[in-house]
């Protein structure tokens, strides 16, 4: 998913501590309410998207991880302004 120029990645439990150990942060939105942070996206570090190798160990693990989660038929997000769908694959090639 990328939003606002940042790059996040699915994540699990397990994959999870990877991104909080590189200091790095879930997704998260401003409602009338406050501050949502969905953690099940993490932002990608910077020195991950600076090195092709890393980057495609990271997307290949983030592509594992989403492909072992089951959508619910509420989880389908209508894409907005600030957010543009990007193929994994694509950029993998």
């Amino acid at each position: 998913m990328m939003m606002e120029n940042r790059l996040y990645f699915v994540v699990d439990e397990d994959t999870r501590k990877k991104y909080e150990l590189a200091g790095m942060q879930s997704f998260s939105y401003m409602t009338k309410k406050g501050r949502v942070h969905v953690r099940r996206y993490f932002e990608l570090p910077e020195d991950v998207l600076d090195d092709p190798e890393q980057l495609e160990l990271w997307a290949k693990e983030a592509i594992s991880v989403a492909g072992k989660t089951k959508k619910s038929k509420g989880d389908t997000a209508e894409p907005t302004q600030d957010s543009v769908p990007v193929d994994l694959y694509s950029i993998l090639k």
